[in-house]
């Protein structure tokens, strides 16, 4: 029950969001907007979980090219990050025949310091 929002303007808050939201009739349990630290700013998307299904369903249906803050938004259901990394690891894409095919000298610590091996 959680969607993905992106387009949102570099400005917005996670209470604009919410006051948004909450205008057009939504109930949420959870707001988090992507920010970046080093600019200051949204990084442009963000999740929203539902308090219902009926909710959700309702705003991933309504909710694509609604405006705030002057920018369209875009909505898709947000897809569970894999807690374990999933298979989107180099190694995993290098097993699987499509990631980086170089090879790569271990590097060690010995009690001098760092050095390749």
């Amino acid at each position: 029950m959680k969607l993905f929002v992106r387009n949102l303007p570099w400005s917005a808050t996670e209470v604009d969001l919410a006051k948004f939201l909450d205008d057009q009739g939504y109930h949420v349990k959870e707001i988090k907007i992507a920010y970046d630290e080093d600019q200051r700013r949204s990084r442009g998307y963000g999740f929203v979980t539902f308090a219902t299904r009926e909710m959700y369903e309702q705003a991933l249906r309504d909710l694509g090219g609604e405006e705030l803050m002057g920018r369209q938004l875009y909505v898709a259901a947000a897809i569970d990050k894999p807690k374990n990394g999933g298979s989107r690891g180099r190694r995993a894409r290098r097993e699987a025949g499509d990631g980086d095919q170089r090879n790569y000298a271990p590097v060690v610590r010995d009690d001098f310091g760092w050095e390749d091996v």
